[in-house]
């Protein structure tokens, strides 16, 4: 089972499904991971990251980390 977290210190964390074997994922540059998605037969995990828009993936042990989209918003601002 896999879960974020993006309370003081943002992770990504897992345990197995009776809660046993705890452990930390992802916990350096993230800051609201908000979506995970697991695929199994490729053995990676996906994520949203509110805070940094972006989406990213890993293998399930949190290495070889990439960042897949880079969402850059744009705001104009018209004032009359």
């Amino acid at each position: 089972m896999f879960w974020t977290d993006w309370g003081s210190v943002a992770k990504i964390e897992r345990c197995g499904m009776d809660g046993t074997r705890r452990s930390l994922v992802i916990s350096d540059d993230v800051m609201w991971p908000n979506g995970v998605a697991i695929d199994y037969r490729r053995e990676r995990l996906y994520w949203t990251d509110g805070g940094l828009h972006r989406i990213e993936t890993s293998r399930l042990d949190g290495s070889h980390r990439q960042v897949h989209i880079l969402i850059v918003l744009s705001i104009i601002i018209v004032i009359i």
